[in-house]
């Protein structure tokens, strides 16, 4: 048994870096699938806390409203009661448009639950809707595609650069602001989906 290796893909896991092949190996060198789950339980206990500590808590109101590609008015009420997951992405961003495979599997993952909502908010891109209206048609049609062509929206919303991803409770307030890229897919995706059960409970 290769200690070290092991030692080395425990420490991987309890820090979050949880992916299938890293699993696996554990699984094969361990042959202890008890000791895997025992690493994973402790990771996800560490994001929790560390989420905890990096929830805000900032009231948006009932006024903000955004369009979708019809043009029709979608008011950010019609969501109250749901908590909500904003992305907020741009045509001309490539770690948007590489980021939106694992937030349409998150999207997928959660949607049975009637209580989170998804949006996709093509913002600060004046000239992309076009391109925008093109890319989810073909490759994600299944998910809620909204603008902000004034950039009224992103603004009121604080956000300061893209990607950036919002989680908002059902009290309508910001719970989580989370600006740029880090980590796997798999990891995005697991902090992601992590802010929303933090931001349901709390």
């Amino acid at each position: 048994m290769n200690t070290e290796a092991i030692q080395e893909l425990a420490e991987m896991i309890k820090n979050g870096n949880i992916t299938a092949k890293i699993n696996d190996h554990y699984k094969q060198l361990t042959q202890n699938p008890k000791l895997l789950i025992s690493l994973q339980n402790e990771a996800s206990d560490r994001m929790n806390t560390s989420l905890i500590e990096r929830m805000i808590d900032v009231p948006i109101g009932n006024d903000l409203s955004f369009t979708d590609k019809s043009g029709n008015q979608i008011h950010i009420a019609d969501f109250i009661g749901k908590t909500i997951v904003i992305d907020c992405w741009a045509t001309w961003c490539a770690p948007c448009i590489g980021a939106l495979p694992a937030m349409e599997k998150l999207a997928e993952k959660y949607q049975e639950n009637p209580d989170v909502v998804f949006l996709f908010l093509n913002t600060q891109d004046s000239r992309g809707r076009k391109r925008a209206v093109e890319l989810f048609s073909k490759n994600y049609s299944g998910l809620n595609l909204l603008f902000d062509e004034a950039n009224v929206a992103g603004a009121f919303l604080g956000v300061s650069g893209l990607p950036t991803k919002l989680v908002i409770d059902r009290n309508q307030h910001i719970r989580f602001r989370h600006v740029g890229l880090s980590g796997s897919m798999q990891q995005q995706m697991d902090e992601l989906s992590a802010m929303i059960e933090v931001s349901q409970k709390n």
